[in-house]
């Protein structure tokens, strides 16, 4: 399991997301990060809502404790897309119902386990 908190990027009141990862979707990154790289390509990107994101990071010390202020975000988003670099991977969407778009910081593979 791999589990990371990244900080979004956009003017839409998201703040972080949790990135939860299997052994499956480890193994399906770092397969990807290779095919990118062998094929000279920019990026690979596919539909994916596996982030969690969070409206409020009052309290969340970084360490992956969330604060009694920390607020899971309820809304909806739409078009969200893991994309997938040789080096690197992060997610990207709008919010349901908009044309507010937001990111994720990247993740290097290499944190990969």
């Amino acid at each position: 399991m791999f589990e990371k908190i990244v900080k979004i990027h956009g003017e839409n009141g998201l703040y972080l997301a949790r990135i939860l990862l299997d052994y499956d979707d480890v193994q399906w990154l770092k397969k990807f990060s290779k095919i990118v790289e062998e094929n000279n390509l920019w990026c690979v990107k596919k539909f994916d809502y596996t982030p969690t994101y969070f409206t409020n990071y009052e309290g969340f010390d970084w360490d992956g404790y969330f604060g009694e202020k920390t607020i899971e975000w309820k809304g909806r988003v739409d078009l969200v897309c893991l994309q997938v670099t040789k080096d690197t991977f992060r997610w990207d969407g709008v919010i349901k119902h908009t044309n507010i778009r937001w990111s994720t910081d990247p993740i290097e593979i290499k944190e990969l386990p």
